[in-house]
């Protein structure tokens, strides 16, 4: 399994200490660096977090019948570059080639329905990564006595 980073700080940040796992840097999103980075790595899916997509390494792995998620993906509203048609155009063909795109709330979901008119990828409801990880391990690791003292919470509610 490969962790590809593009920046530095992604790479040095990561926790990632799995002897099945090869850290490494993608490299630019030019043709032939993707092309020669596929051939190396031979991924039967790729996973892209939040905004963090690439055209070039879309458009090959699409040729190579690559699976492709968009994942902890979110829809900003506010992002005026959508009703450029240019901008907009380009973002539908770029979003257009991932099969499944992992979005945080019902409101992402029905965004990207409309935006996209999406027929050819799943979106799919699936939270905030960040947040179920979080959740996951306390409630794992903890029970709510070991977390907070009992005389601390005693019957109260808290979040």
């Amino acid at each position: 399994m490969y962790f590809p980073f593009f920046s530095p700080s992604g790479y040095n940040n990561s926790k990632i200490n799995y002897p099945e796992v090869i850290k490494t840097y993608i490299p630019l999103d030019s043709v032939s660096n993707i092309k020669k980075f596929l051939d190396l790595t031979e991924p039967g899916i790729i996973i892209f977090m939040r905004y963090d997509l690439w055209y070039n390494l879309l458009y090959e792995a699409k040729k190579r019948n690559i699976r492709t998620v968009l994942a902890n993906t979110r829809y900003d509203e506010h992002d005026r570059t959508w009703s450029i048609p240019v901008i907009s155009s380009f973002r539908k063909t770029l979003y257009g080639m991932i099969d499944f795109i992992f979005v945080i709330d019902e409101q992402d979901e029905i965004n990207y329905r409309n935006k996209l008119g999406k027929e050819n990828a799943e979106i799919l409801r699936t939270g905030d990564s960040k947040f179920e990880r979080v959740y996951q391990s306390v409630k794992k690791d903890f029970t709510d006595e070991e977390f907070f003292p009992r005389e601390i919470i005693k019957d109260k509610k808290y979040l």
